[in-house]
């Protein structure tokens, strides 16, 4: 996938914004983990929604939110096993 200049400056805000939003030792996960498991669940998402222009941010954001949840949830599945 190529990306412009404005969208990589943009990606790389973003995935220091996820890195202070909640921290990755907090979800038991190294940051770059952390990250990379946004980055491509942003990207499946936008895949989803048909590669649409812009939105980058919406779809960041959401994808934050389900890695967030995932791995938060994690712990608990382990717990009940």
């Amino acid at each position: 996938m190529r990306r412009n200049s404005g969208a990589l400056a943009a990606l790389k805000r973003r995935e220091r914004a996820a890195g202070r939003a909640r921290g990755a030792r907090e979800l038991g996960m190294p940051n770059n983990e952390l990250l990379e498991a946004i980055r491509m669940r942003a990207y499946l998402l936008w895949e989803e929604a048909g590669r649409p222009e812009g939105g980058d941010l919406a779809f960041w954001d959401q994808a934050r939110r389900e890695v967030e949840a995932a791995w938060s949830a994690e712990p608990a599945r382990e717990a009940q096993g």
